[in-house]
């Protein structure tokens, strides 16, 4: 794990995430705290250096009661049983890297790939697929938050970029892409379930590489989830493992 590449997409994640968090620093771990939205797991963790200590473990939950957060997530290069004896659920993440360039993306007809930067028109048309996504899950209100502060951040964070697939001007496929430390992180894809099965979602990661061109790309995936096998076919290498372990405080009782 301590080769170039792989210190390279963790220095990377950590510039991307300062860009929107504030941090405590510790000896042990990093602290990442987000005050504007607050119930963002992504934004609000302990981002683990080592192992798991009882006295680590203190220090986490009393963050997270001064803080009167209603839930408790934990990031780590190590598996912690512990923590899942106590009732946490455990994701485990891949962090997969392609260094090349793949084939350019298909024509597919009435299919445009376009950047929300250059197209701010397509902002509501982004929110529209998010609310029927993620609002049953989430809320309207959270999801509405995410999605105009990720837009804002566009214009005023250096390399950040959102993709967008389009049929007939509407969005059926997007992505984010952030730039920096001689690494691309590509995040968030969705593919609407209706176009789904029709090459859009490999041909929106080629495009994105291809904006990049020789950068190499990074993106993470659910080991438990079949969308790893579509990004092997795409060239991408698993680099790490990283454990999350998750709880709310309506599983504490």
């Amino acid at each position: 794990m301590e080769n170039e590449l792989t210190k390279k997409i963790i220095n990377n994640e950590y510039n991307f995430i300062r860009f929107f968090c504030k941090e405590i620093i510790k000896d042990n771990y990093i602290r990442f705290y987000d005050d504007k939205i607050r119930d963002m797991y992504d934004n609000n963790f302990t981002d683990l250096y080592g192992e798991m200590t009882p006295e680590i473990f203190t220090e986490i939950k009393k963050i997270k009661e001064e803080r009167k957060e209603d839930f408790i997530k934990i990031s780590s290069f190590h598996e912690i049983p512990e923590l899942e004896y106590l009732g946490y659920n455990k994701e485990t993440l891949l962090t997969m890297a392609a260094d090349k360039v793949n084939a350019k993306p298909l024509i597919i007809k009435g299919i445009e790939f376009k950047n929300i930067l250059n197209n701010p028109e397509l902002i509501n048309e982004l929110l529209k697929i998010n609310l029927e996504y993620y609002a049953s899950e989430y809320g309207k209100d959270f999801v509405g938050h995410r999605i105009y502060r990720y837009f804002h951040k566009i214009s005023e964070l250096k390399g950040l970029n959102y993709f967008v697939c389009c049929y007939n001007n509407k969005i059926v496929a997007y992505c984010y892409a952030y730039h920096s430390n001689g690494v691309v992180a590509l995040d968030g894809l969705l593919v609407d379930k209706q176009f789904r099965n029709n090459n859009i979602a490999s041909n929106l990661v080629k495009y994105v590489q291809q904006y990049y061109q020789n950068c190499p790309i990074y993106l993470h995936a659910d080991e438990a989830s079949t969308t790893k096998e579509l990004y092997e076919r795409l060239g991408f290498k698993v680099l790490y493992k990283k454990y999350d372990y998750l709880r709310l405080d309506s599983e504490f009782h």
